[in-house]
């Protein structure tokens, strides 16, 4: 008995529909086999960049150790040109007091880069998350021009 034009329509359809869920089921097994990866990648570049951070804070702590034995030289020269200081009102009094200017500036100064310093510790080592997702987003932004580079199409301007 040999199948009618409908039956062999609806069994065609039938595979046809069979086929299209196997090739949608292997996209989603190759997404999700490629998210996998991608979350693997970012764990180690994450491990790469807290211990880049960690050395880096490392670094950091001598120099703000350095800038406080600057500060209290610099505070000791300013005691000793105050002392030098004459009553009189000279040519050398004025010549001290731009230096001790001078001295208090330089002060001010490594006060400031200091406090920079100091924050800028403490801000990787609170939360090397924000470090890490500022990491993530420049080179995300990388990635999207070179794909956008490689296809020849121009993203659109800012502003």
């Amino acid at each position: 008995m040999q199948a009618t034009p409908n039956r062999r329509l609806a069994r065609t359809l039938g595979n046809l529909a069979l086929a299209c869920l196997n090739a949608t089921l292997i996209l989603v097994v190759l997404g999700l086999f490629l998210a996998l990866r991608l979350v693997g990648a970012i764990e180690r570049v994450t491990d790469t960049v807290i211990s880049a951070a960690e050395v880096q804070v490392a670094q950091i702590a001598p120099l703000n150790e350095e800038l406080s034995a600057v500060r209290t030289g610099l505070a000791e020269l300013q005691a000793e040109l105050g002392a030098l200081r004459p009553v009189d009102g000279g040519q050398l009094s004025n010549a001290l007091e731009a230096v001790s200017e001078s001295v208090s500036q330089t002060e001010a100064q490594l006060a400031s880069l200091n406090a920079n310093l100091t924050s800028l510790a403490e801000a990787v080592t609170t939360d090397p998350g924000a470090l890490i997702d500022r990491a993530v987003a420049s080179a995300a932004a990388e990635a999207g021009q070179w794909v956008a580079n490689v296809r020849g199409c121009r993203l659109p301007e800012n502003g």
